[in-house]
Protein backbone atom coordinates (compact mmCIF):
# COMPACT_ATOMS: atom_id res chain seq x y z
CA UNK A 1 0.00 0.00 0.00
CA UNK A 2 1.39 3.64 -0.97
CA UNK A 3 1.55 5.79 1.98
CA UNK A 4 1.90 9.22 1.15
CA UNK A 5 3.16 11.09 3.96
CA UNK A 6 2.93 15.34 4.82
CA UNK A 7 1.75 17.87 7.84
CA UNK A 8 -1.32 20.20 7.93
CA UNK A 9 0.31 23.31 7.19
CA UNK A 10 3.99 24.55 6.84
CA UNK A 11 4.21 28.20 7.33
CA UNK A 12 5.45 28.33 11.01
CA UNK A 13 8.24 30.53 12.38
CA UNK A 14 8.39 27.77 15.28
CA UNK A 15 9.47 24.97 13.11
CA UNK A 16 13.10 26.84 12.42
CA UNK A 17 15.56 25.50 14.00
CA UNK A 18 18.39 23.52 15.11
CA UNK A 19 17.06 19.98 15.61
CA UNK A 20 13.71 21.00 14.58
CA UNK A 21 12.80 21.40 10.61
CA UNK A 22 13.55 23.96 8.54
CA UNK A 23 17.26 25.03 8.77
CA UNK A 24 18.27 27.87 10.90
CA UNK A 25 19.52 29.80 7.55
CA UNK A 26 15.96 29.50 6.25
CA UNK A 27 14.99 32.14 9.45
CA UNK A 28 14.72 35.30 7.59
CA UNK A 29 13.79 33.60 4.25
CA UNK A 30 10.00 32.64 4.73
CA UNK A 31 9.01 32.68 0.67
CA UNK A 32 11.46 30.01 0.83
CA UNK A 33 10.03 27.83 3.26
CA UNK A 34 7.42 25.97 1.20
CA UNK A 35 10.03 24.85 -1.46
CA UNK A 36 12.44 23.29 1.59
CA UNK A 37 9.13 21.76 2.33
CA UNK A 38 8.64 20.15 -0.78
CA UNK A 39 12.00 18.96 -0.90
CA UNK A 40 11.57 16.76 2.07
CA UNK A 41 7.66 15.97 1.92
CA UNK A 42 5.39 14.51 -1.12
CA UNK A 43 2.20 16.61 -0.60
CA UNK A 44 1.56 19.65 1.94
CA UNK A 45 -2.34 19.81 3.10
CA UNK A 46 -3.48 23.64 3.08
CA UNK A 47 -5.49 24.91 5.36
CA UNK A 48 -4.93 28.77 5.64
CA UNK A 49 -7.79 28.98 2.96
CA UNK A 50 -10.79 27.44 5.19
CA UNK A 51 -10.75 31.43 6.55
CA UNK A 52 -11.34 32.21 2.60
CA UNK A 53 -7.98 33.85 2.26
CA UNK A 54 -6.95 32.81 -1.51
CA UNK A 55 -6.74 33.65 -4.63
CA UNK A 56 -5.44 31.94 -8.21
CA UNK A 57 -2.11 34.43 -8.08
CA UNK A 58 -1.53 33.06 -4.77
CA UNK A 59 -2.17 29.58 -5.40
CA UNK A 60 0.14 30.18 -8.73
CA UNK A 61 2.83 31.49 -6.32
CA UNK A 62 2.85 28.19 -4.90
CA UNK A 63 3.05 26.52 -7.85
CA UNK A 64 5.85 27.93 -8.59
CA UNK A 65 7.68 27.34 -5.89
CA UNK A 66 7.55 23.69 -6.02
CA UNK A 67 7.98 23.26 -9.05
CA UNK A 68 11.15 20.62 -9.35
CA UNK A 69 13.64 22.91 -11.42
CA UNK A 70 13.52 25.33 -7.99
CA UNK A 71 16.60 24.53 -6.59
CA UNK A 72 17.26 26.27 -2.79
CA UNK A 73 21.09 26.53 -1.87
CA UNK A 74 21.76 26.53 1.75
CA UNK A 75 24.69 26.61 3.97
CA UNK A 76 23.53 23.24 4.81
CA UNK A 77 23.14 22.31 0.95
CA UNK A 78 21.12 22.20 -1.44
CA UNK A 79 17.25 21.11 -2.33
CA UNK A 80 14.61 20.60 -5.05
CA UNK A 81 11.04 20.25 -4.69
CA UNK A 82 9.81 16.35 -5.76
CA UNK A 83 8.70 16.45 -9.08
CA UNK A 84 5.85 14.39 -7.45
CA UNK A 85 4.55 17.13 -5.01
CA UNK A 86 1.18 17.50 -4.29
CA UNK A 87 -1.12 19.41 -2.74
CA UNK A 88 -4.87 18.87 -0.48
CA UNK A 89 -6.61 22.09 0.33
CA UNK A 90 -9.20 22.93 2.58
CA UNK A 91 -13.04 24.01 1.93
CA UNK A 92 -13.71 27.36 2.78
CA UNK A 93 -15.46 27.93 6.15
CA UNK A 94 -19.26 28.76 4.38
CA UNK A 95 -18.82 24.99 3.24
CA UNK A 96 -18.26 23.44 6.29
CA UNK A 97 -19.08 25.65 9.62
CA UNK A 98 -21.41 28.69 8.38
CA UNK A 99 -23.19 27.03 5.30
CA UNK A 100 -25.89 29.33 4.09
CA UNK A 101 -28.25 28.52 0.89
CA UNK A 102 -26.42 29.79 -1.49
CA UNK A 103 -23.79 27.21 -0.52
CA UNK A 104 -23.11 26.85 -4.51
CA UNK A 105 -22.59 30.34 -5.09
CA UNK A 106 -19.89 29.68 -2.26
CA UNK A 107 -18.45 26.14 -4.15
CA UNK A 108 -17.98 28.41 -7.19
CA UNK A 109 -15.94 30.89 -5.69
CA UNK A 110 -13.74 28.80 -4.06
CA UNK A 111 -13.29 26.52 -7.21
CA UNK A 112 -12.32 30.07 -8.74
CA UNK A 113 -9.63 30.84 -6.87
CA UNK A 114 -7.86 27.22 -6.47
CA UNK A 115 -8.14 26.43 -10.22
CA UNK A 116 -4.48 27.12 -11.07
CA UNK A 117 -4.27 24.17 -8.68
CA UNK A 118 -6.61 22.02 -10.33
CA UNK A 119 -5.34 23.10 -14.03
CA UNK A 120 -1.76 21.62 -12.78
CA UNK A 121 -2.47 18.06 -11.94
CA UNK A 122 -1.21 18.82 -8.23
CA UNK A 123 -4.48 18.41 -6.49
CA UNK A 124 -4.98 15.31 -4.62
CA UNK A 125 -8.12 16.60 -2.91
CA UNK A 126 -10.04 18.87 -1.20
CA UNK A 127 -10.47 18.80 2.15
CA UNK A 128 -14.06 19.76 4.23
CA UNK A 129 -13.75 19.40 7.45
CA UNK A 130 -17.05 19.67 9.43
CA UNK A 131 -17.11 20.96 13.21
CA UNK A 132 -18.45 18.96 15.91
CA UNK A 133 -22.13 20.10 15.59
CA UNK A 134 -22.37 18.54 11.81
CA UNK A 135 -24.55 15.22 12.88
CA UNK A 136 -24.52 12.42 10.53
CA UNK A 137 -28.08 12.53 8.84
CA UNK A 138 -29.79 11.43 5.47
CA UNK A 139 -29.42 15.59 4.73
CA UNK A 140 -25.78 16.36 5.83
CA UNK A 141 -24.28 12.97 3.71
CA UNK A 142 -26.43 13.99 1.09
CA UNK A 143 -25.01 17.81 1.42
CA UNK A 144 -21.42 15.86 1.20
CA UNK A 145 -22.28 14.35 -1.63
CA UNK A 146 -23.49 17.58 -3.81
CA UNK A 147 -20.23 18.99 -2.35
CA UNK A 148 -18.36 16.50 -4.16
CA UNK A 149 -20.19 16.87 -7.49
CA UNK A 150 -19.51 20.15 -7.33
CA UNK A 151 -16.23 19.94 -6.97
CA UNK A 152 -15.55 17.02 -9.64
CA UNK A 153 -13.23 15.57 -10.35
CA UNK A 154 -11.55 16.91 -7.86
CA UNK A 155 -11.16 14.26 -5.07
CA UNK A 156 -13.31 15.50 -1.93
CA UNK A 157 -12.43 14.25 1.55
CA UNK A 158 -14.85 14.68 4.31
CA UNK A 159 -13.05 14.59 7.51
CA UNK A 160 -16.87 15.14 10.52
CA UNK A 161 -15.73 15.50 13.93
CA UNK A 162 -18.47 12.96 15.32
CA UNK A 163 -18.02 9.11 16.17
CA UNK A 164 -21.46 8.29 14.27
CA UNK A 165 -19.54 9.29 10.58
CA UNK A 166 -16.80 6.40 11.57
CA UNK A 167 -18.47 3.40 10.29
CA UNK A 168 -17.85 1.09 7.75
CA UNK A 169 -21.72 1.43 6.10
CA UNK A 170 -21.42 5.51 5.86
CA UNK A 171 -17.86 5.35 4.46
CA UNK A 172 -18.69 2.86 1.92
CA UNK A 173 -21.91 4.56 1.10
CA UNK A 174 -19.82 8.10 0.75
CA UNK A 175 -17.46 6.25 -1.48
CA UNK A 176 -19.94 5.00 -3.63
CA UNK A 177 -20.62 8.34 -4.32
CA UNK A 178 -16.41 9.90 -4.61
CA UNK A 179 -16.17 11.02 -0.87
CA UNK A 180 -13.47 9.88 0.79
CA UNK A 181 -14.11 9.42 4.51
CA UNK A 182 -10.83 10.54 6.73
CA UNK A 183 -9.99 8.81 9.48
CA UNK A 184 -8.82 10.64 12.41
CA UNK A 185 -6.17 10.15 15.65
CA UNK A 186 -7.13 12.20 18.34
CA UNK A 187 -7.30 12.64 22.00
CA UNK A 188 -9.99 10.20 24.16
CA UNK A 189 -11.96 13.28 24.79
CA UNK A 190 -12.90 14.16 21.10
CA UNK A 191 -15.05 11.12 21.41
CA UNK A 192 -13.40 9.81 17.65
CA UNK A 193 -12.31 6.28 16.61
CA UNK A 194 -8.57 6.62 16.91
CA UNK A 195 -6.71 5.32 13.38
CA UNK A 196 -3.38 4.78 15.97
CA UNK A 197 -5.72 2.14 17.84
CA UNK A 198 -4.33 -1.27 16.78
CA UNK A 199 -6.95 -3.34 14.90
CA UNK A 200 -9.92 -0.47 14.84
CA UNK A 201 -10.16 -0.55 11.04
CA UNK A 202 -14.21 -0.34 11.79
CA UNK A 203 -13.88 3.05 13.52
CA UNK A 204 -10.92 4.40 12.22
CA UNK A 205 -12.77 4.84 8.89
CA UNK A 206 -8.77 4.59 7.55
CA UNK A 207 -8.01 1.38 6.05
CA UNK A 208 -10.79 -0.13 4.13
CA UNK A 209 -10.12 -1.56 0.66
CA UNK A 210 -11.50 1.54 -1.01
CA UNK A 211 -9.59 3.48 -3.88
CA UNK A 212 -7.53 6.30 -1.43
CA UNK A 213 -7.57 6.80 2.18
CA UNK A 214 -7.11 9.61 4.21
CA UNK A 215 -5.58 9.77 7.75
CA UNK A 216 -5.37 13.49 9.79
CA UNK A 217 -3.25 12.81 12.99
CA UNK A 218 -3.95 15.55 15.80
CA UNK A 219 -2.26 14.38 18.41
CA UNK A 220 -3.67 13.15 21.83
CA UNK A 221 -3.18 16.00 24.37
CA UNK A 222 -5.87 15.31 26.61
CA UNK A 223 -7.72 18.52 28.07
CA UNK A 224 -7.24 20.88 25.45
CA UNK A 225 -9.48 19.43 22.40
CA UNK A 226 -13.15 21.12 23.24
CA UNK A 227 -11.49 24.16 25.43
CA UNK A 228 -7.86 25.30 23.93
CA UNK A 229 -7.18 27.01 21.49
CA UNK A 230 -5.51 25.88 18.12
CA UNK A 231 -2.12 26.03 19.15
CA UNK A 232 -2.61 24.08 22.57
CA UNK A 233 -5.47 22.07 21.06
CA UNK A 234 -3.14 20.37 18.77
CA UNK A 235 0.20 20.11 21.13
CA UNK A 236 1.39 16.68 20.89
CA UNK A 237 4.46 14.57 20.24
CA UNK A 238 3.56 10.95 19.07
CA UNK A 239 6.39 8.56 20.38
CA UNK A 240 8.44 5.91 18.39
CA UNK A 241 6.15 3.23 20.08
CA UNK A 242 2.87 4.86 19.02
CA UNK A 243 4.31 5.19 15.49
CA UNK A 244 5.54 2.15 15.39
CA UNK A 245 2.65 0.46 15.96
CA UNK A 246 0.79 1.93 13.42
CA UNK A 247 3.76 1.90 10.93
CA UNK A 248 2.53 -2.02 11.55
CA UNK A 249 -0.59 -1.31 10.83
CA UNK A 250 -0.51 0.40 7.61
CA UNK A 251 1.75 -2.20 6.32
CA UNK A 252 -0.65 -5.03 7.11
CA UNK A 253 -3.59 -3.45 5.69
CA UNK A 254 -4.86 -5.57 3.25
CA UNK A 255 -5.93 -2.80 0.78
CA UNK A 256 -3.78 -1.33 -1.92
CA UNK A 257 -5.55 1.47 -1.52
CA UNK A 258 -2.88 4.46 -1.87
CA UNK A 259 -3.28 6.15 1.71
CA UNK A 260 -2.67 9.70 3.04
CA UNK A 261 -1.05 10.55 6.50
CA UNK A 262 -0.81 14.11 7.47
CA UNK A 263 0.10 15.10 10.84
CA UNK A 264 -1.45 17.84 12.39
CA UNK A 265 0.26 18.82 15.61
CA UNK A 266 1.75 21.21 14.67
CA UNK A 267 3.46 22.67 17.62
CA UNK A 268 6.74 22.95 17.59
CA UNK A 269 7.33 21.26 14.62
CA UNK A 270 6.28 18.03 16.04
CA UNK A 271 4.28 17.18 12.81
CA UNK A 272 7.05 17.43 10.43
CA UNK A 273 9.67 15.42 12.63
CA UNK A 274 6.74 12.59 13.47
CA UNK A 275 5.93 12.34 9.85
CA UNK A 276 9.71 12.22 8.90
CA UNK A 277 9.85 9.18 11.47
CA UNK A 278 6.92 7.09 10.38
CA UNK A 279 8.11 7.84 7.16
CA UNK A 280 11.92 5.99 8.74
CA UNK A 281 9.68 3.28 10.34
CA UNK A 282 7.44 2.48 6.86
CA UNK A 283 10.67 2.20 4.98
CA UNK A 284 12.09 -0.09 7.34
CA UNK A 285 9.50 -2.47 7.23
CA UNK A 286 9.69 -2.58 3.54
CA UNK A 287 12.93 -3.20 4.08
CA UNK A 288 13.10 -5.16 6.68
CA UNK A 289 16.41 -3.41 8.17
Amino acid sequence: MPVIIGTSGYDYPEWVGEELFYPPSLHKRRGDWLTYYASQFPAIELNFTYYGATNPRQVEGMLKRTEPDRRLSLMEGDFSPRPDFLFIIKAYATLTHNITPEWRDDMAHFRSDIQPLIDSGRLAGVLAQFPSRFRMTSQTATYCVRLAEEIAPVRLIVEPRRSEWFTANVRNALAGHGVVLAGVDAPEESHMPRALDHGNTEGAGAFASLPVNYVRMHGRREGSWWSGDAASRYEYRYSNSQLDRFARQLQASPSDAETFVMFNNHRHADAALNAKQLRKLLDRELTGV
